[in-house]
């Protein structure tokens, strides 16, 4: 094992990726991962005993997959609309280009604020949304305001039985947004988008421009997907 670090790194970065749900501060794992990082720096450049860089190694993999790993939400507003399938406004900004399939528009909102009846909050949700009839123009960066009723992820049957459930939950959302129609999303000008992504789109958006004036059809889509990583104007047959 000492003659081959890269098998216990693997394990260790694995166990900090299923040690996750045990609901350990991220932001502890942070500060763990770079102590880790400058204390291998250092036992790299003065070469003391091997099995105490072996350690730091270990606990750098681990601390490393339990900060990238998505952070489950026990937010108990959250939980409380989702089992009354209570109505609420929500206030966010779009994280990426929407995708339009069949009529039906999807994009992934950041959830800045909800409105309850009686109250707002701060939040601070991921959300899947879908817009059935009359799909506004969004874009990257865009904040918007709309009424929906969020709704929990939910398994579908399937011959392979895939857990979409857990799935969806894995890459950091915590509801799904039905719109029926898009007219009722209100756009509230610029918002804020989390870092890194601020900085990606701002290197998008002027390529996103130019290739929207420059290409066409088929064109457009692979030079969307091949440069700037946006795979909503490929379609089934362009696939």
């Amino acid at each position: 094992m000492i003659g081959r670090p890269l098998v216990p790194a693997l394990l260790s970065f694995i166990a900090g990726i299923l040690a996750n749900p045990l609901k350990f501060d991220h932001r502890l794992a942070l500060i763990i991962l770079m102590a880790s990082l400058i204390a291998l720096l250092v036992v790299h450049l003065c070469r003391p005993a091997r099995g105490l860089g072996l350690s730091i190694l270990l606990i750098t993999f681990f601390s490393l997959g339990l900060a990238i790993s998505p952070r489950p939400h026990n937010d108990p507003t959250l939980a409380s609309i989702l089992h009354k399938r209570q109505r609420v406004k929500l206030e966010g900004t779009v994280l990426d280009v929407a995708s339009l399939h069949g009529g039906r528009e999807r994009f992934n909102l950041l959830v800045q604020r909800v409105y309850l009846a009686t109250h707002s909050k701060a939040v601070k949700w991921k959300a899947r949304v879908t817009v059935y009839r009359h799909a506004p123009q969004l874009v990257p960066g865009q904040k918007i305001l709309f009424s929906c009723i969020p709704r929990k992820f939910h398994n579908f049957r399937n011959p392979g039985c895939f857990n979409y459930e857990s799935y969806m939950l894995h890459k950091g959302f915590d509801f799904s947004a039905p719109e029926s129609d898009g007219r009722g999303i209100v756009s509230l000008g610029q918002g804020q988008l989390p870092w890194p992504r601020n900085g990606v789109e701002r290197l998008r958006r002027p390529l996103r421009r130019f290739f929207s004036t420059t290409l066409t059809a088929d064109d457009l889509a692979l030079y969307c997907a091949l440069v700037l990583g946006e795979h909503n104007l490929i379609g089934p047959q362009l696939r």
